[in-house]
């Protein structure tokens, strides 16, 4: 979910700097400008990523059901750990497992 929203905030950011430049292109055909303009790059804040052994699973909304799950897993010999991470009222808890 997080990945989602900051790709659209890159698209947005992306969008806006393009019809920015579109404008400004347009008006410059009519009236010359001597003075460089410097843009800056919207970038996505670093991505935490757990260790290589870890791998993700799936996402879930509620906690409980990422703890059944990965007990469950555990239970069936599909993997020797898993963690529930990046649960809050914002965002899901993704299921990382230990194989």
């Amino acid at each position: 979910m997080q990945n989602l929203l900051r790709k659209a905030a890159v698209i947005v950011a992306g969008a806006g700097a393009a019809g920015a430049l579109a404008f400004a292109g347009n008006a410059s055909a009519a009236t010359p400008v001597h003075e460089s303009v410097s843009h800056s790059v919207v970038q996505p804040a670093a991505l935490q990523q757990p260790a290589r052994q870890w791998r993700f699973i799936d996402s879930y909304f509620w906690g409980a059901d990422c703890n059944a799950a990965g007990n469950r897993g555990m239970d069936n010999g599909n993997w020797s750990a898993y963690e529930c991470r990046d649960g809050s009222a914002f965002s899901d808890y993704n299921l990382w497992v230990w194989y």
